[in-house]
Parts: C-alpha cells; sequence; structure tokens
C-alpha cells in the first residue's frame, strides 16, 4: 500500500481541510513540537482503511465548537491499482464510508462500497490483503516497540513472538476445547446418573403387572354398578323428557302469542310510515317547475364542460412536452456547468505545477553540475592503479635488493672479524699463512665493498620511502574518487525523482494546452451564449405558440365543473318527483290494505291468551308428579367416578409398564451416547495438548523462526556490510550435562567477525542493528503471511529518546533499506533532523487545530 494523497477535516487535532500530497515523497520526516498533530497523521490513516485508531468513537471528531464532523479522505496505491477511502462521522451518528476505485478507461471512480459499513471494512481488507492489527505490525514501527522481541529473555521471547504472530487464536481453540470437554464431562456424569436411575425403576416390573391385574378386576364389578344407576337415571330422564315437551308447547305457545302482538306493532308502525311518505309526496309534486328549470341549466353547463374536457387532453400533452424540453435543457447545462468546474481544478493544478516546475528544474539542473563536477577524469581511477601496481612491483624489487644487500653485508662483517682473530692461519683465498699485512690487504677490501654495499642500501631506503610517500598519495586519490562516487549515486538518487517529476509535469502541461485549455475556453463560451441545446429551443417555442392557439383556461374549466357538481344533486329530486307520481297511488291502495290486516291480527293474538292459559294450568299438574332427577344423578355420578377413578388408576398401572419398556429403550440409547461421549472426550484431550503452549502453536513458532533468520540477516548483512549475522536457537543443553534431553530456550546468537556471542553481550550501535533488523523482519513475515506487499514503512521510534550515536545509527539503518520501501515516514520532534532526509512534513498547531505542509 503506497499512500498518494490524505485529506483531513474535522479529525483529532485537524480541524480545518489539510492535504498531504506524498507522490513526490520517498524517505520524510514527520516533524514538528510535542503535541502538534504528528501522530494523527498515522491515526486518519488507519481510521481510513480500517475504520480503528487510538480512538475509534465518536472522540475522534475535533473538540473545537462548531465541528459537527470528521472526514478522511485517503487515497493510495495498490498492486497497480488507485484506491480511495473517505470515511465521515457526524456526532450523534454512525461512521459511514465509500471505497472506489480509479478507472483509467473513463478517468473517473468505480463505486466498491457494499452495503454496510462492516461489509465495505471487510472488503478493504479482503484488497489489502490486511486487518488493522496486522497492518500495524507490519507497517509501524511505534515508539518503545521495536526491540520488544530482543529486549525479553531468552524464555519470554517466544511468549512475545506468538503475539506478533497472532497465535493467541489457539488459547481461543484452547478454552473452546476445555469448555467442551467440561460440558462433554458433565453430561457424562448426568448419563450415567440416569443410567442408575434407569436400572432402579426397572427393577419394580414385576409389581407393577400384578398391580395392574388388581386393578382390572376391581373395574369390572364397577362397571356392572355403574350400569344400575345409569339406567335407573335414564327412567328420570324420559320422564323429564315428556315433561319438557308439555313445558315446551306451554312456551310455544307464549311464543307465538308474542309474535302476534310484534307483527301487529309492526303493522300499526308501517301504516304510519305510509301516511307519512303519502304526505311527502305530495309535497314535493308542489316544485315540479322549479325542478324542471335547473333541469334545463344542468344540461347547458353540462355542454360546456365537455366542451373543455376536449381541449384540456391537448393541453396537458402540450405541457408534458414543454416540461421535458426545459429538463432536457437544464439537465444539460448543469452537465456543462459540471464540465466547467472539473476543467476549472485542473486548471488551478497546473497552475500549482508551473509554480512548482521552475524550482525543480532549478534544482535538477543544480544537481546534473554537481556530479559533473565531482565525476573524475576518464581512465584517471585506472591509470592510479597501474601506476599503484608499477610502486607495488617496484618495491617489493627494491626491497628484495635492500635484504640481498643486508645479508651482504652482515657477511662481510662476519668476514672481517674472522680475518682479525685468522692472524697465523693458511689464508682461505690463497693458502698462504696470514700475516698483518696480508690481513689488513684483505681487510681494506672487504671495507671498500661493505662500504658501497651500506651506500646502496642506504640509498635504497631513501628510494622505498619516496615510493611509500607517493603509494599513500595514490590511495588517497583512490578514496577521494570513491567518496566522490558515492556522493554522485546519492544526488543522482535525489535527482531521479525531481527527473521524473519534471518529465511528468511537462507532459502534463502540454496535454493542458492541446486539449483542457481550448476546452475550457469552449465550455465557458457554449454556457456564456446559451449555444446548446439548439433543438430543444427550437421545439419549445413551438410548442409555446400551440399552447397560445388552443386557448384552454384551467380556471373558466374548473368553475364550470364547479357549477356543474352544484347543480348535480337536482338530477335526484327530479327522479324522486317523478318517482312520487308513480309511487302515490299504489301507496294509498296499501294503506287500505294495511287498517284491514290490523284488524285481523288483533283478533288473532286474542285467541293465542285463551289458549296459553288453559296448558299453563296443565303443565303445574305435571310438575308434582316428576321424580327427584338430583338423587338419581348424584348416586350415578358416584358409580361413575368409582369406576373412573379405577380405570385411571389401571391406566397408570398400563403406563407404568409402557415406560418400563420406553426405559430399556432409553437405557440403550443412553449406554450408546455414553460410548460416544468416552470417545469424544478422549478426542478433547488431545486436542487440548495440540493446542496447548507446547503443541502446534510452539510448531508455528519453530516454523517461522528460519523465515525470521534469512531475512533479518539480509537486511543486517546491508546495515553492516556483511559483517554481522545472527542465529535463532530454539534448543540449548542443560547445566547438568548428565541430562540427555535439551531445554527450551530462544537465543540470538550473533557472529560479527570475532567469534560469535549471545545478543545480550551485545550494546550500542550493534544491538541497535540487530533490533531494527529482526523488526523489520517480523514485518515482512507478516506481510507475506497476509498476503500483502511491504512497501510503506512508518517509524515512530522517538529519535529524542536517543543519543547522538543512537540517531546516527538509525539514520543510517534508514538509509540502507530505503530502496526496498516505497515510502518511508519518520516522526520526530528534533529540528536538527529536519535537513538530514530529503523531504519532510513538517507540522504545526495554532488556535485554529493542526496544519501539515510538505516540504519535497
Amino acid at each position: 500500500m503506497i499512500p498518494r494523497t490524505l485529506k483531513i477535516s474535522g479529525f483529532l487535532s485537524y480541524r480545518e481541510e489539510t492535504e498531504i500530497d506524498f507522490t513526490a515523497l520517498h524517505v520524510a520526516c514527520i516533524s514538528g513540537p510535542n503535541g502538534s498533530g504528528k501522530s494523527a497523521l498515522l491515526d486518519a490513516m488507519t481510521w481510513a482503511l480500517f475504520g480503528e485508531a487510538r480512538k475509534s468513537d465518536e472522540s475522534v471528531i475535533n473538540d473545537a465548537a462548531g465541528t459537527r464532523q470528521a472526514i478522511v479522505e485517503f487515497e493510495f496505491e495498490y498492486e497497480n491499482a488507485v484506491y480511495r477511502i473517505i470515511r465521515s462521522r457526524e456526532r450523534g451518528k454512525t461512521s459511514a464510508v465509500e471505497f472506489q476505485l480509479q478507472d483509467d478507461a473513463s478517468d473517473g471512480w468505480r463505486v466498491l462500497t457494499e452495503r454496510s459499513v462492516r461489509q465495505t471494512d471487510k472488503r478493504i481488507c479482503q484488497t489489502l490483503h490486511l486487518d488493522y492489527k496486522t497492518f500495524i505490525n507490519v507497517s509501524f514501527f511505534l515508539q518503545g516497540k521495536a526491540d520488544q522481541f530482543t529486549r525479553q529473555n531468552a524464555s519470554e521471547r517466544k511468549n512475545v513472538l506468538s503475539s506478533i504472530l497472532n497465535l493467541d487464536v489457539w488459547e481461543i481453540y484452547l478454552q473452546r476445547t476445555i469448555e467442551e470437554r467440561k460440558e462433554r464431562s458433565n453430561r457424562l456424569t448426568l448419563v450415567d446418573s440416569q443410567l442408575a436411575d434407569i436400572e432402579w425403576e426397572l427393577a419394580t416390573e414385576e409389581d407393577s403387572r400384578a398391580r395392574l391385574q388388581d386393578l382390572a378386576e376391581k373395574l369390572t364389578a364397577a362397571e356392572a354398578q355403574r350400569k344400575l344407576r345409569q339406567d335407573a337415571l335414564e327412567n328420570a330422564r324420559q320422564m323429564k323428557v315428556l315433561y319438557s315437551a308439555q313445558e315446551q308447547r306451554v312456551a310455544d305457545l307464549r311464543t307465538r302469542l308474542n309474535q302476534a302482538e310484534q307483527q301487529l306493532t309492526v303493522e300499526r308502525d308501517t301504516a304510519a310510515l305510509r301516511r307519512t311518505e303519502t304526505e311527502k309526496y305530495q309535497a314535493l309534486l308542489l316544485e315540479k317547475e322549479t325542478i324542471n328549470t335547473n333541469m334545463g341549466r344542468l344540461a347547458a353547463l353540462r355542454s360546456e364542460l365537455e366542451r373543455w374536457n376536449e381541449q384540456a387532453p391537448q393541453f396537458f400533452a402540450l405541457e408534458q412536452e414543454r416540461s421535458a424540453l426545459q429538463m432536457q435543457i437544464t439537465l444539460e447545462k448543469r452537465r456543462l456547468q459540471q464540465e466547467q468546474q472539473t476543467l476549472q481544478k485542473e486548471f488551478a493544478k497546473i497552475a500549482t505545477i508551473r509554480e512548482t516546475l521552475a524550482a525543480r528544474q532549478e534544482k535538477e539542473i543544480q544537481l546534473r553540475q554537481e556530479i559533473e563536477v565531482l565525476k573524475p577524469e576518464p581512465g584517471a581511477e585506472d591509470a592510479i592503479q597501474i601506476r599503484l601496481s608499477a610502486l607495488n612491483d617496484e618495491g617489493s624489487e627494491k626491497k628484495a635488493e635492500r635484504l640481498h644487500l643486508k645479508t651482504r653485508m652482515d657477511e662481510i662483517r662476519k668476514r672481517m672479524s674472522n680475518l682479525e682473530s685468522a692472524i697465523g692461519t693458511p689464508c682461505p683465498f690463497c693458502g698462504r699463512d696470514l700475516d698483518e699485512t696480508h690481513s689488513e690487504h684483505y681487510l681494506a677490501e672487504l671495507n671498500l665493498e661493505g662500504t658501497s654495499l651500506g651506500d646502496r642500501h642506504r640509498e635504497l631506503g631513501v628510494v622505498l620511502k619516496t615510493i611509500e610517500n607517493d603509494k599513500a598519495a595514490l590511495t588517497h586519490s583512490l578514496e577521494q574518487m570513491t567518496l566522490a562516487s558515492r556522493t554522485i549515486l546519492q544526488k543522482e538518487k535525489e535527482r531521479a525523482p525531481l527527473v521524473a517529476q519534471i518529465e511528468s509535469a511537462l507532459e502534463m502541461l502540454d496535454h493542458w494546452a492541446s486539449d483542457g485549455a481550448p476546452r475550457m475556453a469552449q465550455v465557458d463560451r457554449i454556457l456564456a451564449q446559451d449555444e446548446f441545446c439548439q433543438t430543444e429551443r427550437t421545439a419549445l417555442a413551438t410548442l409555446e405558440k400551440k399552447l397560445t392557439q388552443l386557448a384552454y383556461d384551467p380556471n373558466a374549466h374548473e368553475a364550470c365543473r364547479k357549477a356543474e357538481a352544484e347543480l348535480k344533486p337536482v338530477e335526484r329530486q327530479a327522479a324522486e318527483m317523478k318517482a312520487a307520481e308513480a309511487k302515490l297511488e299504489p301507496l294509498t291502495r296499501e294503506l287500505q290494505e294495511r287498517t284491514e290486516r290490523i284488524a285481523a291480527q288483533t283478533a288473532e293474538a286474542e285467541a293465542y291468551r285463551t289458549d296459553l292459559a288453559e296448558r299453563s294450568e296443565a303443565l303445574m299438574e305435571s310438575a308434582r308428579l316428576l321424580p327427584d332427577i338430583g338423587e338419581a344423578t348424584v348416586l350415578f355420578e358416584m358409580a361413575q367416578h368409582e369406576e373412573n377413578g379405577l380405570r385411571a388408576e389401571k391406566g397408570a398401572a398400563e403406563q407404568r409398564l409402557a415406560q418400563l419398556s420406553e426405559k430399556k429403550i432409553t437405557r440403550g440409547r443412553l449406554t450408546e451416547e455414553k460410548l460416544s461421549l468416552q470417545r469424544r472426550l478422549s478426542g478433547l484431550r488431545t486436542l487440548e495438548k495440540a493446542f496447548g503452549k507446547n503443541g502446534i502453536p510452539a510448531l508455528l513458532i519453530d516454523a517461522a523462526l528460519p523465515e525470521i533468520q534469512d531475512n533479518a540477516n539480509e537486511i543486517l548483512a546491508k546495515l553492516t556490510d556483511d559483517r554481522m549475522s545472527l542465529e535463532l536457537k530454539t534448543l540449548r543443553e542443560y547445566k547438568d550435562k548428565s541430562r540427555e534431553e535439551k531445554m527450551e530456550t530462544l537465543d540470538i546468537v550473533i557472529s560479527d567477525g570475532f567469534g560469535s556471542r549471545d545478543y545480550e553481550m551485545f550494546s550500542g550501535g550493534e544491538a541497535f542493528r540487530v533490533n531494527f533488523a529482526i523488526r523489520l523482519a517480523l514485518s515482512r513475515m507478516l506481510a507475506k503471511r497476509a498476503g500483502a506487499r511491504l512497501q510503506l514503512l512508518v517509524i515512530d521510534e522517538g529519535f529524542g529518546s536517543q543519543d547522538q550515536d543512537g540517531r546516527e545509527k538509525l539514520i543510517e539503518a534508514i538509509s540502507a533499506i530505503a530502496e526496498d520501501f516505497e515510502k518511508i515516514l519518520l516522526i520526530t520532534h528534533l529540528d536538527e533532523l529536519k535537513d538530514v532526509f530529503p523531504s519532510r512534513i513538517e507540522v504545526e498547531k495554532n488556535a485554529n487545530g493542526s496544519r501539515a505542509t510538505v516540504f519535497a
């Protein structure tokens, strides 16, 4: 993930909108006083990407009065694609997020946002192959955490490594396994208890069968007694039925009397209504002339309304066409205005590019000139090497000759000493006895030869000293050339991004001049002179003319409709008048008939009253002869209750035997479950060992250590020019040599050219380089395992906590691994470190909040 731009507004200490452009940065420091908002920039990145930072709730919103919302827009590059995330949070509401992909074909953004924030966050993690925790461990070196692994003792390092590798999940698996094992163990105890209870109950089966036989015999006797009582009750009930029939006949007669009286009342009420209707119709016929006049007015209004109704569809069709044309013209104008705004923004961007281009070109020319000055003459280094080789050869010859001379001089001294003590002995040269004259002659010759050799020996010493001086001068020249080459390389690295930026800027300026500027002028002219949608404008004028010719008046149409609605009730009055003319004569006849029926129904009701009195007297006599049904019912219910009780007991006994049969089935099922639980418990105990500290997590750590060691040694080689390497050892012999097994550990052994020593024996710069290499190796491994590339490195290591030597070591380490990353950002509050790095982001805080300025 490579940052491109970061826009912050209302987030933490950044109250006003601040934009940071990372595109021109490679290695840059984020500088500023403590509390100015440096680390908030990192929080903005992680909050935009994952919705998490040191604060993840509403407290991310700037606490200044009037700030209602925090917005972070983060644009970054990943796997040759450009993405943009816009995350916001408003007070009192949940956060919102937009996820977009730059579409090269349309030069716009394609929406990747899912239906919810949770689903969108999940898609972002899937795209990056990283979640928040892994991203922090991979890309961020937080203050005080770089030596978190190495500073622990050997026995604790595995715990730290387990946490870094996110092996805590195995502890979750272990706890779940323990919980299930406890649950299954409790279930096994319960099953054992249930089996014991079932065995106890099955022991009572014979007693239950004997009780069932006894209850069957008692039930047979109770059924016979209940039948006798039931017959007596049935006889009493039949007599009651006969009485009830008499009672029903009296009730029916009373009902008929009530119905006759009710019918008589209805007839009288209906006759009164018909008299009222007759009077109403007679009064309505008096309004006949007024109703006929209003019907004539209603017909005229409906004729006019029909004319308006014919014109209305034409009017509204033309109105709809006019609205559609006006909408097309409006939409085209909005589109042109939006394009105009886009071109104006591009024009402002081009202006910014023009402002920075000259400074970058000047800087590039300066660097190129400095490089040319530092370049040595062609072949100068080879000439020096040839001259050094010749001097080495000459020096070797002179040294050999001088050594030979010294040997010869030593021999001469020895011979002279021998001659002085050999007077009187035979001469080794001529064979005659040596005398003083003869000896002095030879001594003079040897002395002359020794003097000549000594002069040559001293002459050679002077020559060798001259050669050594020449070699030293030539070596110094070579060192100066090497230093110049390094400086050239550094300046070339500094110049390369400037050349790319200049080329990109020139290309953008050319593109603007050929395409952007002409199009912006064209759009400005079109909008200023309304030179768009000419066809639609012509069609709109034609429609306006048609509407005028139609002369449709919606207000007059509505007034006509209201007048017609007001007169509409006269139709009902006319219909009622016609109905009155038709119904008046039948109503008169009906009223006469009802009068006659009322007289007949009055006589019928009087006959019912007489018959009812006679039958009521006979019913009272029958009531005195009825048997006591209540007593018969009590006797029957007692017998039935006894029978039901015995039947229930017999059913319970039968159910008991059925339950015992089911218990046998349950016993078999529980026995199978017990065996299954025992097998599962055995497997869970195995899983407890596998998920435990010395199980799978230990194997994963052992598998990860070679990769960590290889990555750390690759980085350490860069930091120390191949002078140091490390080895991670997981086993160590006990002090008790008699023990064959080895102790679990995690030792860090360092080799530095003087032998191998434990990490704890190193301090200062060497220990720092080892810490840095191991921390970066862990980041590489976590990124690889997550399926992501390690392209961004952020170091919040606190330069202020380092002494001068520590700061220099950190700067050297960053320079050594700079080419391995697309972006490296370092946080510091020390002013003296601003100029150490080629670029910086300077953060300051005032009354309006934090602001960040990029110096590329």
